[in-house]
């Protein structure tokens, strides 16, 4: 795979596919990281999603690779949410707009 990116399954492998997805914002439900990879990129990865808010999974790198579809993972892979998803404040926001924009 060119970008590294799995559509299918919503997986991004690799360190630098994996920054900058986490750079661009992307809605990301979990970092996967492979038993014992530690150090460099790996380690501001850890850091963006921890500070993120976002499951830090530590698997297999024969699972890593399960995923990844044979990409090379580099011992790193995030997985994309499905749906982006909205808060409240969102919710009533979209709410009241629609309101606004009924004729009386």
């Amino acid at each position: 795979m060119d970008n590294q990116e799995n559509k299918q399954n919503n997986v991004i492998c690799g360190r630098n596919p994996v920054l900058e997805a986490l750079r661009s914002g992307k809605e990301i439900d979990r970092l996967l990281v492979a038993h014992g990879v530690s150090g460099g990129s790996i380690s501001e990865i850890i850091a963006k999603c921890s500070s993120r808010g976002i499951l830090i999974k530590e698997i297999s790198p024969q699972k890593l690779d399960y995923y990844c579809m044979g990409a090379n993972h580099q011992g790193v892979a995030v997985m994309l949410a499905s749906r982006e998803y909205s808060t409240v404040e969102d919710i009533f926001d979209t709410a009241a707009e629609r309101r606004n924009l009924r004729p009386a």
